[in-house]
């Protein structure tokens, strides 16, 4: 009977062994079937970023052969160098974006008054960034703030490439837009060594109404004018607008460090794209961990417009030519309440001057000059500052009759 007992009760103790065995196996297997199957979906996420076929680097090693590829406008610039897939290491972002980052120089005498010895003339230098955005047959352009090349008597610029000879060339403005704080600097590809030439890139441009809050954000530009420096961070707001001498825009906001000299340097995204222009002057508020940049596709259809424009050298100041008037600014209440345009508001027009044989009025808005927005008193002046007297301009008003502003376009010759 004991022995009966013990006999069944080895035979169930044996085949809960096996069944225990069994279920080991099986769990064994159902873990490598799925340790395999992350293995597999990591390496296929993130082949772009361990391997060194990624695109970046594969860019990176095209860029030796032809590093400035011919483009027609800044949006076919962008399809061409095609878009960067994966998240990359800072690192890697870097890398490949500072070919496209230059240091920018300008030089310019200012006109102080002295108790001893009256009027004098001191010289002044001022360092920002830039980023090469496109290119043509015989130039290169370069994207920057306006307030970095503002009365620049001369302007230098630096390619953040090695080299064994000079790296640096001289530039002229091809076009800017105080109002918006832009700027197009161009250099003659002649100019430049065809050891730096075989290394510099074009930027990628890329979309920054599709950024969100807490991506990755990375600046890159001349730091205080030690040279190109990195600061990385995230997007802390989107939209954020703000009021820069006088003008009111929307930026991205970022905690990535953005400091004198970072001005018109690239805040990039992961993919080493440029979704905006750094700004120190807008964050000169003093507050700590809020740089700001303006979007690139708020930039984009300016700086077209900048590098499309026929270039144009500052004027002696005898040689200028006058409107005759005396103008305001329009005020942002003025806009908003009466829906009145932005622009330079006329308040007095000289008799017999070239505004008034013009038929412009007391009261009318001018909008536009020779092809270029005019949105305040201080980018009209910045345009005939370019402009000769005896030359004749086409130049885009508004009237003002019973509420209703009708627009006018017409040339005047400057007195």
């Amino acid at each position: 009977m004991d022995n009966n007992w013990n006999f069944d009760q080895e035979n169930r103790n044996e085949g809960q062994k096996r069944h225990s065995v069994a279920g080991l196996i099986a769990l064994g297997v159902v873990i490598a079937l799925v340790l395999g199957s992350l293995y597999y979906s990591f390496r296929d996420r993130y082949s772009t970023v361990f391997s060194e076929d990624s695109y970046l680097k594969q860019t990176a090693a095209a860029a030796n052969e032809s590093p400035v590829q011919q483009v027609d406008s800044l949006t076919e610039s962008q399809n061409d160098t095609g878009r960067v897939r994966g998240s990359l290491d800072v690192s890697d972002v870097v890398e490949a974006a500072m070919p496209c980052i230059v240091a920018i120089t300008s030089e310019s005498v200012q006109t102080v008054e002295s108790f001893f010895y009256g009027r004098v003339q001191i010289p002044s230098e001022n360092s920002g960034s830039g980023i090469i955005i496109g290119q043509n047959d015989t130039e290169l352009f370069i994207a920057t703030n306006y307030h970095v090349i503002e009365d620049a008597s001369s302007i230098s610029v630096s390619f953040s490439v090695e080299a064994k000879e000079n790296t640096v060339v001289e530039a002229s403005v091809k076009g800017s837009d105080s109002s918006r704080d832009l700027a197009v600097v161009s250099i003659s590809k002649d100019a430049i060594l065809q050891q730096v030439l075989s290394k510099i890139r074009i930027a990628v441009l890329g979309d920054s109404d599709a950024l969100a809050v807490g991506q990755r954000a990375i600046a890159i530009g001349n730091a205080l004018g030690y040279g190109q420096s990195v600061t990385a961070g995230i997007v802390s707001a989107i939209n954020r607008e703000l009021t820069v001498d006088g003008t009111t825009q929307t930026y991205i906001q970022t905690d990535a460090a953005i400091n004198f000299g970072n001005s018109g340097g690239a805040l990039l995204d992961d993919k080493g794209q440029v979704i905006g222009i750094n700004s120190a002057k807008a964050a000169s508020g003093g507050a700590e961990r809020m740089g700001y940049a303006l979007p690139i596709n708020e930039a984009k259809p300016i700086l077209e417009e900048l590098i499309n424009r026929v270039p144009r050298e500052k004027v002696e100041t005898g040689e200028q030519g006058s409107l005759g008037i005396r103008a305001q600014n329009v005020s942002a209440q003025a806009q908003f309440f009466y829906d009145i345009p932005a622009g330079a508001y006329v308040t007095e027009v000289q008799a017999g001057s070239a505004a008034d044989l013009a038929g412009i009025r007391s009261g009318d808005i001018i909008t536009e000059w020779d092809g270029t927005a005019i949105d305040s008193v201080e980018s009209l002046v910045e345009q005939l500052g370019y402009y000769c007297s005896g030359e004749t301009v086409e130049v885009r008003y508004v009237t003002g009759r019973s509420g209703i502003y009708e627009e006018q376009v017409g040339p005047i010759t400057l007195q």
